[in-house]
């Protein structure tokens, strides 16, 4: 998926006025790997959401594929559905659910319990599949949530902080697996204070205030 941001600029009004993202303009190519780097509160993870379509923007204009799109919710939701797999620092895994149910709310008509077990055993979760959330370690978790965003053969990855809760082995492996989607056209955005990780990208930017340098 190739990606355009035209002046990117989102505002926050309540609790507090912010600006998180001031006059972003980035393109990003089918298939690339880029890490997006800075301190906490540059602007990454609001990147992330305004580029999966869970933020609107309050101003700009976002291209895939050059098709422009709107900034209408129910669309977005529906772009996302479609094309995007998401990987949030919090897990976002539902507790009453096994892990194979929580990778199993991602499938689509195409997906085998073959294609989950198979990917399962490749993070080194095929043994905790039964397990509920609140029985597993933190990287375990993890590696639940990547899992469920990869099932469902997306167009663009984007993870935010995918390996923080990992250690250098496994997280060198799950960054493994994430290269591996590119090389098929998979585009991959990740937010990361990693350099281990943000140097097996294709390109690193780095965002300092809301914008990108």
């Amino acid at each position: 998926m190739h990606i355009i941001l035209h002046n990117i600029t989102k505002k926050y009004e309540y609790p507090v006025k912010c600006l998180a993202l001031s006059d972003v303009n980035l393109q990003i190519n089918h298939g690339e790997s880029v890490a997006l780097m800075g301190k906490s509160g540059c602007g990454k993870s609001t990147l992330i959401n305004i580029l999966a379509g869970l933020t609107d923007r309050t101003s700009g204009d976002y291209y895939c594929n050059n098709i422009k799109l709107s900034n209408e919710r129910r669309l977005l939701s529906k772009f996302r559905r479609d094309n995007v797999g998401i990987i949030v620092q919090n897990f976002a895994l539902l507790n009453n659910r096994t892990a194979y149910d929580n990778i199993a709310l991602s499938i689509n008509k195409s997906t085998t319990k073959k294609m989950i077990y198979d990917l399962a055993e490749k993070l080194d979760i095929i043994n905790k599949l039964d397990n509920y959330p609140y029985q597993l370690s933190g990287g375990e978790c993890q590696r639940i949530a990547i899992a469920r965003a990869l099932i469902k053969n997306p167009s663009i990855i984007l993870a935010d902080e995918p390996t923080g809760s990992l250690d250098s082995a496994n997280g060198q492996m799950v960054m493994n697996i994430l290269k591996e989607l590119t090389f098929n056209g998979t585009t991959l955005i990740i937010a990361t204070h990693d350099k281990s990780i943000s140097n097996k990208c294709d390109r690193i930017i780095e965002m300092i205030d809301g914008k990108i340098v």
